[in-house]
């Protein structure tokens, strides 16, 4: 793990902080935690941002074959598991005292064929996720899908291009 200071020296670069035990795929903060995906994996890591050498997990997820992306609101945490076949799963987690399993909400409804959640992200202002859904074999979406956790889709909102994660998705 790299940590990148707030007001980098450009010459500097990032300072490397952790070695970890596995290739990462996926990273999210979640109340105060850093939230890493094992990549070709359905499980989840936790650390504390002052000890980025201490694992609080891992948490291994039922019910999908990889972690895809992950995004909190004021709460909980939400993962996005690939499915060997079929829909992705949604696992949404707590983190007192250690990341647990408190529910799994379904895909929004109103996608049609599209059941792979490539990225989310959650927008604390509108009280929202948006996320890049695609229909089986596609890689990167053409739209932003504002939903509600375990409700309906919104109206999508136009990409200026192909898209494959939310990284710099700052609403």
């Amino acid at each position: 793990l790299y940590r990148f200071d707030a007001r980098p020296d450009p010459a500097a670069g990032p300072t490397k902080v952790a070695d970890l035990a596995y290739q990462a795929s996926e990273a999210c903060l979640f109340q105060g935690l850093v939230v890493v995906g094992e990549r070709g994996a359905p499980t989840v890591h936790a650390y504390d941002p002052a000890d980025l050498a201490t694992d609080r997990g891992p948490l291994t997820l039922a019910g999908g074959t990889f972690v895809r992306a992950c995004a909190a609101d004021a709460t909980r945490l939400y993962v996005a598991l690939a499915a060997g076949s079929g829909a992705d799963v949604i696992v949404e987690l707590t983190a007192a005292p250690a990341l647990a399993e408190a529910g799994r909400p379904a895909l929004p409804t109103g996608l049609g064929a599209k059941t792979r959640l490539l990225d989310l992200a959650y927008d604390r202002r509108g009280g929202q996720f948006y996320g890049l859904f695609v229909a089986d074999g596609e890689v990167n979406a053409t739209a932003l899908v504002p939903f509600t956790m375990g409700g309906a889709a919104g109206a999508p909102v136009a990409a200026p291009f192909a898209l494959t994660n939310l990284g710099t998705f700052a609403p």
